[in-house]
């Protein structure tokens, strides 16, 4: 999904958004300012989608980051034997709908 489109629906619904262009401005980031949620792609330039939130989660962080992991390509068998199933990250197609993203 695109980055754009997904920070326009999050928006919409009131949410405050920060996007990064790769996973290394990511990891930047969440290291420097508290996030509460970090919705990422799995395939991503710079630093993947898993690495990153393997990153997160070893990061001393003022707080706890929930993770949402987005994919359009790596199968979904991959998803229950990898070890971010462990690391409680949730995981979403891209053709994610916007009615989805409510909380």
């Amino acid at each position: 999904m695109e980055r754009e489109l997904l920070q326009s629906f999050l928006q919409q619904g009131g949410y405050v958004v920060d996007c990064a262009v790769d996973g290394i401005e990511a990891l930047e980031k969440i290291k420097h300012d508290p996030f509460h949620i970090l919705l990422t792609d799995w395939e991503m330039p710079g630093m993947n989608g898993a690495d990153l939130c393997r990153r997160v989660r070893e990061a001393e962080l003022p707080g706890y980051v929930y993770i949402l992991l987005l994919t359009g390509t790596v199968p979904r068998s991959t998803w229950s034997t990898h070890w971010l199933r462990e690391q409680t990250i949730s995981f979403a197609s891209q053709s994610i709908r916007r009615s989805s993203l409510r909380m």
